[in-house]
């Protein structure tokens, strides 16, 4: 069976907008961009690694976020995704990040998990690099994740474009 997903585009959004409502900080277009990079809205999308959903949740993560699997649930899917953003986005904050960059180290966070992040922001302050802007500290991350730190890195860059190209969308 083939979706075409680029009729789903705007089909999620009062969705993430009622999931993300209860969020402080997290602005919905940045979860529609999550998506969009994930699965390219296609709720049925698996990963070669097992990542299943809009958000390609690993079940892991899914338990983690919920203690429930979720998985195909594009409620629950999205829900677990703001869930997981938000305890990502939250640590960051915990460990003293503020920063305009609070957003790309949450994503980045998403997608390499947080203590991977951690490890390139120690590494960074060891050699007296800014840890809490992303262009300095992404570098690091390659001497803690190899050769992935650059999917990582493509990642955040990936889905800071689409969310900007939906505020750019939205303000028109």
């Amino acid at each position: 069976m083939t979706i075409d997903t680029a009729k789903l585009e705007d089909v999620f959004d009062q969705l993430i907008q009622l999931l993300v409502s209860r969020s402080s900080w997290l602005d919905w277009m940045l979860v529609k961009a999550l998506i969009k990079a994930e699965s390219d809205f296609n709720p049925l999308a698996v990963s070669p690694v097992g990542a299943r959903g809009l958000c390609q949740i690993m079940p892991a993560s899914d338990k983690w976020a919920n203690n429930q699997i979720d998985g195909f649930d594009i409620y629950g899917n999205i829900k677990d995704a703001v869930t997981l953003l938000t305890r990502f986005y939250n640590h960051q904050v915990q460990r003293g990040l503020i920063s305009p960059d609070l957003e790309a180290f949450t994503l980045a966070s998403y997608n390499a998990g947080p203590g991977n992040i951690d490890k390139a922001r120690s590494l960074a302050q060891m050699a007296n690099a800014n840890v809490n802007t992303w262009r300095t500290v992404a570098p690091f991350l390659q001497d803690v994740t190899g050769k992935k730190s650059q999917e990582t890195l493509d990642y955040v860059e990936r889905v800071m474009k689409f969310y900007n190209e939906y505020k750019g969308l939205e303000a028109a």
